[in-house]
């Protein structure tokens, strides 16, 4: 269960599931990070001995709250951040004397993030009619926090996303399928003599 990070007994609350020789390091991570302004609005749990913090009471698939996990080992902590909907980033490792002000820069992301509509909703190409790609079409994916992996190759198949009003569109690169789907704005398209 998520708890405000400013809560009272927050700190006996989520460290319940941590190993001892991880809890140490968690709690006095904790223990700073409550004392800070930006406490109020974070919400906490632990599982499992790892550490979550997210800009809303809950986290899942469908959130578009980021999440930030936090686990520790041998005199440091390991921060990976999850931007909402988008695969988990990470980890950072960081010795525990930078371990606050790594959480912190971490946590100022996880606020300009929250809330952030997901790409289907973004996305402009919203004539139902015209599709930005058709099959076939050579493209690379375009780099950003969403895109990590850049991929290079064809439009294998492109489906409308009734719910959010707009075509999204998956790849074949190097003759294999590529399990991600993208919207228009992930993609750039290229010459045909790019894929031979």
């Amino acid at each position: 269960m998520w708890a405000p990070l400013d809560q009272a007994d927050v700190l006996e609350q989520v460290l319940q599931s941590c190993l001892p020789e991880e809890s140490d390091a968690l709690l006095g991570l904790l223990a700073e990070a409550r004392r800070r302004p930006w406490a109020a609005r974070i919400g906490v749990t632990t599982s499992l001995g790892r550490l979550s913090l997210t800009s809303n009471r809950t986290y899942g698939e469908s959130s578009a709250a980021g999440r930030i996990a936090v686990s520790a080992r041998a005199g440091e902590l390991l921060f990976s951040y999850g931007p909402p909907h988008a695969p988990q980033e990470g980890p950072i490792a960081s010795p525990l004397v930078n371990a606050l002000g790594c959480l912190e820069g971490l946590v100022a992301r996880l606020l300009a993030d929250h809330g952030a509509p997901s790409p289907e909703e973004r996305s402009k190409d919203r004539d139902r009619a015209a599709p930005r790609y058709s099959v076939g079409s050579p493209v690379r994916v375009v780099p950003n926090q969403r895109n990590r992996t850049l991929h290079q190759g064809a439009v294998r198949e492109r489906v409308w996303h009734h719910k959010h009003g707009c075509w999204t569109y998956s790849l074949e690169a190097k003759g294999k399928r590529v399990s991600k789907r993208y919207v228009a704005e992930d993609l750039e398209r290229l010459g045909p003599e790019s894929l031979t």
